[in-house]
């Protein structure tokens, strides 16, 4: 178990690598890929349609591992994955908090918009953006009693 501290540093740890392979697939997706970060963006809207905000949180997941897939920096994979191992705690604090979950679904569609138009700059910057995002609501859901926490 980490403290929230920990959890903290472990975003803002994420926010630079997130940030790198955002920038990197947008240098690096296929007309193909594009499709797949669309699709992927999709299922989160038909779980937060429906208000299931686990399956949405899943799905948010898997729109994380895309853009580190399609920015092929295997360096940057290894310690993303390594970093969310240790978030298991934290999963799902964030998307439960109210308001979070369509906030982090118009993050997810500029991130993708970013990296579709192969903008490396913008795309960083929107991912940066959206992870010091999930870090204020985390420390937010926390304050406001959300979860015991160490």
């Amino acid at each position: 178990m980490i403290s929230l501290p920990r959890a903290i540093e472990i975003l803002q740890a994420r926010e630079v690598l997130e940030g790198l392979t955002a920038s990197r697939a947008a240098g690096h997706i296929t007309a193909k890929e594009a499709a797949a970060l669309r699709s992927d963006l999709a299922a989160q809207r038909k779980q937060l349609d429906r208000g299931d905000l686990l399956a949405a949180s899943d799905a948010n997941a898997a729109f994380h591992r895309r853009i580190v897939a399609i920015a092929r920096h295997e360096t940057a994979e290894r310690l993303i994955s390594s970093l969310h191992a240790q978030m298991v705690r934290f999963q799902y604090r964030t998307i439960l908090s109210p308001g979070r979950s369509e906030k982090s679904f118009a993050e997810h569609l500029a991130i993708a918009e970013a990296i579709a138009a192969g903008d490396p700059r913008a795309a960083e910057r929107a991912m940066r953006r959206h992870i010091a995002n999930v870090t204020a609501a985390l420390r937010s859901a926390i304050a406001d009693g959300a979860g015991d926490v160490r």
